[in-house]
């Protein structure tokens, strides 16, 4: 039998990108453009949006790339869709979209977050749908479309994640999986389907959400007309992915109950798999969220925050302005960040810029330098801000230990900062903990690819696709602990606690 490619499609909220792999999981063609977030209603400034078209024409760009580079290698079989999870945007009937995504980047939902959350219960919010209220949800874009835009809220047929939206594109069929359905805050973990009880109270139709499927279920084929945009066979067949670092997860091998990983992009997520005997108040306690695995009968206990993004601010922010721009300026970042010395510098930050995630939500948690005076170099302060990333991650994990009631011994490190080698021996400095770094980094997209071939009979499951296409990997030992230990007690724990009253306070007057 020939040999089938499956492409995999990450719809993320820095890049876009496509891979066409092979089924025993090489990589034989690529493509990334880079997305960002547009300021599309000129009475609102602040009011960050996602671009319907420009996405979809970016996603055929990727699509046209991979093919045109693989098509030596034969026809693309199948192809399925992952990316970031809680954005979405209303259809009509016509299948026209009513407005455009509102991107997890702007914060306008704060008020209906908490408004709702309070009305409904965060207890009653977790205990159903094992999600902790936070403004990005879909749940509270819905109430906020319906508040400030009811004419349109009215003309609404359906309302598709970005992924299904993508898959809409491609295929004409209108359906989630599992894994995103929980990006709701709508979905009942225990019964899996939409909760009658979260939605009657929330006063939003069912019937405007989506039917749900299990990922690696084919829904359909590519049309005619995006076979003819991109170059992709009309015949390839179109597979249910999923919410990214749960695709990202099969590729890890992260398939069983206890196995843990974490996935660096944008945000950091740490991700454990895990059995419905796991969805218990510790969860909820520790800042932690309970969702749908794109693996049958599995779930995951993961918590989630910024990470990869405050690099992208400090870089743009700060150093660029510095006058330390250059082609190469992630490698000037990093050689700034080795040339400091951690012991004399005495400087340290809190990476909270965008609130806090775990193990203690806070919406109007903000980040600080502290530690500054006349001799703090740049360099000081690239290394503060992968220290203060790197000390995120250790308090994250401390919760799940806390949660689990085991240690932790050994981390599965997977996304584009696994890539960079400093930040990877920082964090097992700074964690205590040895990390393992897959050959191939880009285990979205493989596991994406991989729930397609499931989808197409290349596999025949998840476990079979992993046991096929399994690599090596590189291992990260911490060596040095000792201050780290001192300097995570003594200093970055402390910080939050002591800013928190002072950033609530500015939050209230300058960013509500």
């Amino acid at each position: 039998m020939m040999n089938r490619l499956l492409m995999g499609i990450d719809v993320g909220s820095t890049n876009i990108k496509a891979a066409v792999f092979t089924e025993q999981g090489t990589e034989i063609a690529s493509h990334t453009v880079p997305n960002i977030p547009r300021q599309m209603d000129p009475e609102h400034e602040s009011w960050l949006f996602w671009d319907p078209e420009e996405l979809w024409g970016k996603v055929k760009q990727c699509m046209r790339e991979c093919v045109k580079n693989s098509s030596s290698a034969g026809p693309v079989a199948a192809v399925a869709v992952t990316g970031m999870g809680m954005d979405g945007l209303p259809l009509d009937q016509e299948g026209n979209w009513l407005y455009p995504f509102i991107s997890w980047k702007c914060s306008r939902t704060a008020s209906t977050m908490e408004y709702w959350s309070q009305k409904l219960g965060t207890d009653k919010i977790f205990q159903i749908s094992g999600k902790q209220p936070m403004a990005i949800d879909t749940l509270y874009r819905i109430l906020w479309f319906r508040e400030h835009k009811p004419e349109l809220y009215g003309q609404t047929w359906k309302w598709l994640q970005i992924e299904d939206y993508i898959n809409y594109k491609l295929s004409g069929c209108v359906v989630t999986d599992y894994s995103m359905a929980s990006c709701t805050s709508l979905l009942d973990q225990r019964t899996r389907a939409w909760s009658k009880e979260l939605l009657e109270a929330a006063g939003v139709k069912e019937e405007i959400l989506p039917d749900i499927r299990a990922s690696g279920s084919c829904i359909g084929t590519v049309s005619e007309e995006t076979a003819k945009e991109t170059g992709i066979s009309p015949g390839a067949m179109v597979v249910l992915g999923g919410h990214d670092y749960s695709c990202a997860a099969v590729a890890a091998g992260v398939l069983e109950p206890g196995q843990i990983f974490d996935i660096t992009g944008s945000w950091e997520m740490l991700y454990a798999c895990a059995g419905m005997e796991d969805f218990t108040g510790k969860v909820q306690e520790n800042g932690f969220k309970f969702e749908s695995h794109v693996l049958p009968g599995r779930y995951a206990i993961f918590a989630d925050v910024v990470s990869s993004s405050v690099l992208e601010w400090f870089k743009n922010q700060v150093v660029c302005r510095s006058g330390g721009g250059s082609d190469a300026l992630w490698d000037d970042m990093i050689q700034m960040a080795q040339s400091a010395d951690p012991v004399k510098s005495g400087v340290f930050f809190l990476p909270t810029l965008m609130g806090k995630g775990c193990p203690s939500i806070d919406p109007k948690a903000m980040g600080a330098f502290v530690g500054l005076d006349g001799n703090t170099s740049l360099g000081a302060l690239c290394r503060a801000v992968f220290e203060g990333l790197n000390y995120q991650f250790r308090e994250m994990l401390a919760a799940y230990e806390k949660i689990s009631g085991r240690s932790v011994d050994q981390i599965i490190v997977c996304g584009g900062a696994a890539k960079n080698t400093f930040w990877m021996q920082n964090k097992a400095d700074i964690s205590g903990k040895t990390l393992i770094v897959p050959d191939n980094v880009e285990t979205t997209l493989q596991g994406t690819a991989l729930l397609a071939g499931v989808g197409c009979g290349c596999y025949p499951d998840a476990g079979a696709a992993f046991q096929k296409t399994a690599r090596g990997a590189a291992v990260y030992h911490p060596q040095k602990t000792e201050y780290y230990d001192r300097y995570y007690e003594k200093y970055y724990l402390k910080l939050g606690a002591l800013l928190k009253e002072f950033h609530h306070s500015i939050f209230q007057e300058f960013k509500a």
